[in-house]
């Protein structure tokens, strides 16, 4: 995962080159703006789509694709994300393997926030 979390930081840090900051800090919240999160959202539907894929030995499925060709950046997550599913064990269950699906999306969420918080300056 420090290859997929170097490689989060570096995908934020071409949104931040932009000089856009819109993360805020309210009563020492930390809060995002609809776009970060929906960005956020989207690499971690990926994440969980990757390793469910995986638990159920089937081809992922990007929702996303249907409505808007992924980035060149979203691709290259994806073959990050490949390759860190597969240090995760094969589980024996339905709802552990979704367990599996909902931890390794949820790790790549956090990152994703976590990156921007180190990356994007606060506005």
């Amino acid at each position: 995962m420090r290859k997929t979390a170097s490689a989060l930081v570096a995908a934020i840090g071409l949104l931040a080159a932009g000089g856009v900051g819109a993360w805020t800090m309210k009563d020492g919240v930390i809060q995002f703006s609809n776009g970060e999160v929906s960005y956020c959202d989207g690499w971690a539907l990926d994440a969980a789509s990757i390793m469910l894929s995986r638990q159920e030995g089937r081809p992922a499925d990007y929702v996303y694709d249907a409505y808007h060709e992924p980035s060149d950046i979203t691709r290259k997550m994806r073959v990050l994300f490949v390759r860190d599913a597969q240090a995760y064990p094969i589980e024996d269950t339905k709802e552990k393997k979704w367990a599996a699906a909902e931890k390794f999306s949820n790790k790549v969420k956090g990152q994703c926030f976590k990156s921007y918080i180190e990356r994007v300056p606060q506005s």
